[in-house]
């Protein structure tokens, strides 16, 4: 057995992903697949909650440190309270600076440094980076920057573009491999890297907490179809059609509203609409719940809402998928491009009238059909078969053997 000194190095830089998150686990687990697989990881994240806005304490990052199967650390760089806000982009500021300083101590020639994009400082430290220590550098894109800003004004939107290229413009084209986790993320690759192939490996879910077979799914008590809405409440996922739908529907749907705990930029809004509209017996808030109460709440629903304004395929599209939903995604973006190509559920424009006709139609038969179609695709999105084209792509960047697979590069744009 190969000795620490002597195994594949790997770093991996993750804002607000770790351990001790209640969302997002892609970049952890896949820490914790490539451990055990043989690989050295070192892993740095934040103090900060991004879904509850507070800090993790020294004892919760400590514990969190000790149950890993790999070497676990946090930079403090305070905390911001809106997402849209100057604060958090001074907060990015401080956590690069950070990492910045930790891995120019830490990295040598030929480790493999793997970065979230956003944000575009971070990009741009990962570059000097590979400059100065000579190491190998992946960017997994998660988000385009400023191109998802739906909800700034025109002149913020504009000054932030400027902010982002200052950063990307030299930085973006210098690395050595690229994951994205939503088609509609290339056109803002190729802008910064003309000539770029990126491989196409979405967020998945983690079959270790959701399980390896589906869920056993009740059925509607009462004729009332139970949808489920899970995430903040932001002008990015705007659930207002939906509720706008339902005072016409009253009855028939029940929606429970789960993942936000008052911090959402439309949580108020959203539940001025509810008591304005007397629709407190149709529309129930849970508000944040612990992973393990969110695996047994899911699978009590019918249809999951997936109101993404921008494109992207979050967490919430595969958490459906965990637990066989079937999914109402509105918009046009990736998240109603895969429901459409594989018959996962339906799709409507934010218009109230189109969500209403859509839901209108919907019927406890056609629920079943889109299930299956839910169901049959499931195991595409597991985290094991997902990370092991991750690992390939590290594989490539270091030139270890690849032992023979083969696996679909950007040029693919199938979403399986």
């Amino acid at each position: 057995m190969a000795s620490d000194s002597e195994k594949r190095r790997v770093f991996i830089v993750s804002p607000t992903e770790s351990e001790l998150t209640t969302r997002g686990k892609r970049h952890p687990n896949l820490a914790c697949h490539l451990a055990g697989r043989g690989w050295r990881v070192e892993y740095i994240s934040s103090t900060l909650s991004h879904a509850e806005k507070r800090l993790f304490s020294d004892e919760e990052c400590r514990q969190a440190a000790g149950r890993v199967p790999y070497s676990l650390s946090f930079v403090h760089a305070g905390i911001y309270h809106r997402n849209i806000s100057l604060h958090r982009v001074l907060w990015h500021r401080r956590f690069v600076r950070g990492c910045y300083r930790r891995l120019k101590r830490a990295l040598r020639e030929g480790d493999v440094l793997i970065v979230r994009s956003p944000p575009p400082e971070l990009v741009a430290a990962a570059a000097a980076l590979k400059r100065e220590r000579g190491c190998r550098i992946v960017m997994d894109i998660e988000d385009a920057w400023p191109d998802a800003m739906s909800e700034s004004s025109g002149l913020v939107k504009r000054a932030f573009a400027a902010y982002c290229d200052r950063y990307l413009r030299r930085s973006v084209a210098r690395f050595d491999a690229y994951v994205h986790v939503a088609p509609s993320f290339l056109p803002w690759l190729h802008r910064y890297a003309p000539e770029a192939e990126s491989t196409f490996i979405p967020l998945g879910f983690d079959e270790k907490r959701w399980g390896a077979e589906p869920p056993v799914r009740t059925r509607p008590e009462n004729g009332c179809l139970r949808l489920v809405h899970c995430g903040t409440l932001t002008y990015q996922f705007d659930v207002m059609p939906v509720l706008k739908a339902l005072t016409r529907l009253r009855g028939r749907f029940r929606l429970t509203l789960i993942g936000d705990n008052g911090n959402g930029d439309r949580y108020e809004d959203v539940m001025a609409y509810v008591r304005d509209n007397s629709l407190e017996s149709d529309v129930t808030f849970m508000g944040l719940l612990p992973p393990h109460e969110l695996v047994e709440e899911l699978p009590r629903h019918d249809i999951a809402i997936v109101p993404m304004v921008s494109g992207a395929l979050p967490n919430k599209v595969f958490d459906a998928i965990a637990v066989g939903l079937p999914m109402l995604s509105l918009g046009s973006g990736d998240s109603s491009a895969l429901v459409e190509e594989y018959g996962l559920g339906w799709t409507a424009p934010f218009d109230p009238e189109a969500v209403h006709s859509v839901l209108e139609g919907i019927g406890p038969a056609e629920i079943e059909r889109k299930t299956e179609n839910v169901l049959r695709h499931r195991q595409n999105y597991m985290h094991r078969q997902l990370f092991d084209r991750y690992e390939h792509v590290i594989e490539n960047v270091t030139g270890e053997k690849n032992n023979g697979r083969r696996f679909l590069n950007a040029g693919t744009m199938s979403h399986a």
